[in-house]
């Protein structure tokens, strides 16, 4: 029996899987964080190479959606047979998931009675994020590079992308200048480009399990970066979600709390101007998008 019902999409607060290990696991960045407060197992032969991250909470975080859909099993990229599509748009619908947000995509959906415990997404690899870390005293955003010269106690975006300049964070006494940052988001998994299995990570205290694909302008997979224009992810949910007959409203959160990670790191160029303790330590480069988590209940 197929049930119809109102679904709400609340967005408060996330994990949606495209970063690297080392980001996903960052503990929170606080205003006191230094490079080295943040240090990762990653070492090389020049430390100010390694970028240490941090997570934070985003002012914006702007992602185009083409579909979404719950499951009653797991589904992948060719497989989606255990879902029930309950959003779709060849063009794409822009959603800021911002902490507070509400967004309507849909106003009724229907489903099968019974039990759900996946939900997939596909998405644009592209995506912009606005984001603002304030420090209790200044830090330093590379300034032996010329991208970004600057000092003060606020770090944040500043318009550039990331695919086309190596740091995308000013440093300054205010945070006027804040702006969003584009970025072609990509999958790095086990040395191979394009998918991610099994990944688990924890962010707003919660774990979850996704897969993530990406695919070409066909839908088909792909793993030369150039060639994808979006990811599809299919998330394990923390806890399934029964649909029976006394079901009449969907909520569906997607949860933002440490949505992005910030990144400490000195360009090489400035590690002789930067080599020791605090000065080097407090240099920052990069902000990144950390994911984003599913919490859906049914009543």
């Amino acid at each position: 029996m197929k049930k119809a019902m109102n679904l709400a999409l609340i967005l408060f607060g996330v994990s949606f899987y495209l970063m690297n290990i080392s980001k996903a696991n960052a503990t929170s960045c606080t205003s006191t964080s230094t490079r080295s407060d943040h240090a990762s197992s990653t070492t090389t032969s020049h430390p100010l190479e390694t970028v240490n991250f941090c997570s934070a909470n985003a002012e914006s975080i702007i992602l185009k959606i083409y579909e979404f859909g719950l499951c009653t099993g797991p589904s992948n990229l060719t497989d989606s047979s255990a879902c029930t599509t309950l959003f779709q748009s060849s063009n794409g619908q822009d959603l800021d998931l911002t902490v507070g947000s509400n967004v309507s995509l849909i106003n009724e959906i229907s489903l099968s009675e019974g039990f759900y415990t996946n939900a997939y997404l596909k998405v644009s690899d592209v995506i912009s994020i606005k984001a603002i870390v304030e420090f209790a005293d200044a830090r330093v955003s590379n300034p032996a590079t010329d991208l970004g010269d600057g000092s003060g106690k606020f770090c944040f975006t500043d318009g550039r992308s990331i695919n086309d300049i190596s740091t995308i964070v000013t440093c300054a006494d205010t945070a006027n200048d804040a702006k969003g940052t584009s970025e072609q988001m990509y999958i790095q998994g086990s040395g191979d480009y394009g998918e991610i299995l099994n990944y688990q990570t924890s962010l707003g205290g919660v774990v979850t399990e996704t897969d993530l694909y990406t695919y070409n302008s066909a839908g088909a997979f792909t793993s030369v970066r150039a060639n994808a224009v979006g990811i599809y992810a299919d998330q394990t949910l923390a806890a399934p979600v029964k649909i029976d007959a006394n079901t009449s409203n969907i909520d569906l959160g997607i949860v933002v709390t440490d949505g992005v990670s910030l990144g400490f790191r000195c360009e090489n160029d400035a590690a002789s101007e930067f080599s020791s303790a605090p000065d080097w330590d407090k240099c920052v480069s990069d902000v990144s998008f950390n994911g984003l988590r599913f919490a859906i209940s049914a009543q």
